[in-house]
């Protein structure tokens, strides 16, 4: 009886280690919803564990939905208030929702826990960088890659601070050394791209923000960038595809909806276009945006009084660009005059 119950334990445990084998696997390749398939398949008390919820919660962090990635990291330091690994994450989780009380009491804690922990620091420089802090920021960032000088992670963030202060130089020289300690480490290819996109190097932004893309698939930020390069570069079916992939992952990617559109209209698929922007204008009734290129798409079907119209509502809900409007309905009293003309020759 005992051999028979201790074959059965093995056989479990078997199991358990196979399903945590296979969904790390999952999320070594990016395959965020089978890895937490997979996951889920666990029994209850291997699923409610610290380092099990900080995996889900990384799937969630890559495909850019911080606010379930938040959920799954407050749950695994509920259930071990200690953890210290991935909660680099959980900070930059915490910036990008702009949590910054909460930001600050995580790295408090990771602080107090151990003074000597690479990700207390990278937290305490992500709570420094949400005040616009940038220079404690860095502060802390290099004191995280002292403790730890293959924390690849604390040279990305050091770059995006660069970044922001638009040294592009020391930027990059910190997406290199990250790309350098981890080859996959896919926000330093996307930094680098952002780099290369804000300088103007469209091509080699392009290189770039595709190698993101290869690395993870599922980010429909980095897909809306490379859609928006594509098209600078008139690569247009090219962009349409991407900006079709960004808002497969992310139906919400208001951006991405905005640029296909755009893109759309500029290849005078003008329905489709108009479509985009009508479900738009469902979700951000008050964008001037939308209507100006409606009003666009008016014009080139040749209804000058619907173009008037959307464009006179652009102009009442943005002063900023009223030349450019005004510009856009001076023109289509002009169209309109020359047509008042020729009817009148006729």
């Amino acid at each position: 009886m005992d051999c028979w119950l201790q074959r059965e334990a093995m056989k479990a445990m078997v199991k358990i280690f196979r399903v945590l084998a296979k969904a790390y696997g999952l999320l070594a390749l990016n395959k965020h919803a089978e890895c937490i398939k997979e996951f889920e398949a666990l029994p209850i008390e291997h699923l409610l564990t610290g380092w099990v919820q900080c995996q889900m919660a990384k799937c969630k962090f890559q495909t850019n939905d911080h606010v379930a990635a938040e959920i799954y990291f407050a749950r695994a330091r509920q259930l071990e208030p200690y953890i210290q690994s991935d909660m680099e994450l959980y900070s930059t989780c915490l910036w990008h929702l702009q949590k910054d009380v909460a930001l600050s009491a995580l790295s408090k804690e990771l602080k107090d826990l151990n003074h000597l922990s690479p990700e207390a620091w990278v937290a305490l420089g992500n709570a420094y960088s949400l005040r616009h802090d940038r220079d404690q920021a860095l502060k802390c960032f290099e004191r995280a890659i002292q403790l730890d000088d293959t924390f690849a992670y604390a040279h990305t963030l050091s770059g995006h601070e660069y970044v922001e202060n638009e040294e592009f130089d020391k930027a990059q020289a910190e997406y290199r050394t990250a790309l350098s300690i981890d080859p996959r480490s896919f926000y330093a290819w996307y930094g680098l791209g952002s780099i290369y996109h804000k300088t103007g190097k469209d091509d080699l932004a392009l290189v770039h923000y595709l190698e993101a893309k290869n690395l993870n698939p599922n980010h429909s930020v980095v897909l809306y960038w490379v859609g928006t390069i594509q098209e600078r570069l008139n690569r247009l079916s090219e962009a349409i595809r991407s900006f079709d992939e960004a808002l497969r992952v992310d139906p919400t990617n208001a951006s991405a909806r905005y640029r296909r559109a755009k893109v759309l209209v500029d290849m005078r698929r003008l329905d489709e276009a108009f479509r985009d922007l009508e479900e738009l204008r469902q979700v951000t009734p008050n964008e001037p945006n939308i209507y100006m290129l409606q009003g666009r798409i008016f014009i080139q079907r040749g209804q000058k009084e619907e173009a008037l119209r959307y464009l006179t509502w652009a102009l009442e809900l943005d002063t900023k660009s009223s030349h450019t409007i005004r510009d856009m309905i001076a023109e289509l009293d002009g169209r309109q005059s020359e047509d008042e003309g020729d009817q009148y020759d006729m």
